[in-house]
């Protein structure tokens, strides 16, 4: 099966919307990933199947492949973990692909499955809101980064775990809010 799934990835001070497509299926158990990937963006695979097993989601032995769009951006750094483990969630049929259209995900994910920050999460947020999505999930220790970005909204959960219960609306989860000053 197949899902897609919206990130972002910064090349100097600028933002670009990405897209993750994850095809789960038949064939001799391997994860591919391409897209011109930094070795970060590589390493994601061993985080990612891990963490997932980790938080309860432990994946047959299957084909995986990633495939991180559009191919002539260079994409790097940790945050494409938690689009590609929720992207893997969706193909293998766990998550609805409908609780997928017009979010963003950014984060990295530690082996147990709590999402981590990523540095440049509020030029994320406005490539993002630019290409007109409006909601994202990402670390709750960047969420108040994002909210400086206007007419967005910000969920934060702490595990992938957490995130994957609210996608499929097993459990609420409140967005994140601004703090004003003196908080």
């Amino acid at each position: 099966m197949f899902s897609k799934v919206y990130s972002t990835t910064i090349t100097g001070i600028t933002a670009y919307v990405v897209t993750v497509e994850v095809d789960v299926g038949r064939g001799l158990p391997v994860f591919d990933m391409g897209g011109y990937l930094s070795t970060e963006v590589k390493e994601a695979k061993e985080r990612v199947r891990i963490a997932l097993r980790n938080s309860g989601y432990e994946q047959k032995p299957r084909r995986i492949t990633v495939n991180i769009s559009p191919a002539d951006i260079h994409k790097y750094g940790t945050g494409f973990d938690l689009p590609i483990a929720i992207g893997v969630l969706a193909a293998s049929g766990v998550i609805p692909k409908e609780a997928l259209a017009s979010v963003m995900f950014i984060g990295e994910l530690s082996l147990q499955g709590e999402i981590r920050s990523v540095p440049g999460v509020l030029s994320m947020v406005l490539a993002g809101r630019e290409a007109g999505i409006s909601t994202f999930f990402m670390s709750p220790a960047v969420a108040g980064e994002a909210l400086l970005c206007e007419n967005v909204t910000v969920y934060a959960p702490k595990t992938l775990g957490e995130l994957v219960e609210y996608l499929l609306g097993h459990s609420p989860m409140a967005p994140a809010k601004r703090r004003e000053a003196g908080e």
